[in-house]
């Protein structure tokens, strides 16, 4: 979804194939899609995706996790609370969870400091 363009597209309603090329500076997207009713292709560039998820991280985290597939980024994991148990239940049975639980415990504190500076 990184750096797509808005737009969006009335598909055939016959079952028709149509393929949309979306093309930016960075990476070429190809796409074929099969409607057999009427519907509309929406994309969204990264930031106007994130904004749309501000007040809830939860459902942000879980739609990056369908969206990514196997380029799926670690913080997006542990942004979702069965992503970080099943994690941490994984490096529990490796012997090696101190890292994530002081990273967790960083981030804890990170968002009690930004909850005071608020409160100036």
């Amino acid at each position: 979804l990184n750096d797509t363009t808005f737009g969006s597209d009335r598909f055939p309603t016959n079952g028709q194939r149509r393929t949309i090329v979306t093309n930016d500076e960075k990476q070429h997207h190809k796409v074929t899609l099969t409607s057999s009713e009427p519907c509309v292709l929406l994309s969204v560039d990264g930031p106007t995706f994130q904004s749309c998820f501000e007040s809830n991280p939860l459902a942000l985290a879980d739609m990056k996790i369908r969206i990514s597939g196997k380029k799926l980024e670690l913080l997006h994991v542990l942004s979702h609370p069965i992503g970080y148990s099943s994690f941490l239940k994984y490096l529990q049975l490796e012997y090696a969870s101190e890292g994530l639980l002081f990273w967790c415990a960083g981030r804890t504190f990170e968002d009690k400091c930004r909850q005071q500076l608020t409160l100036l």
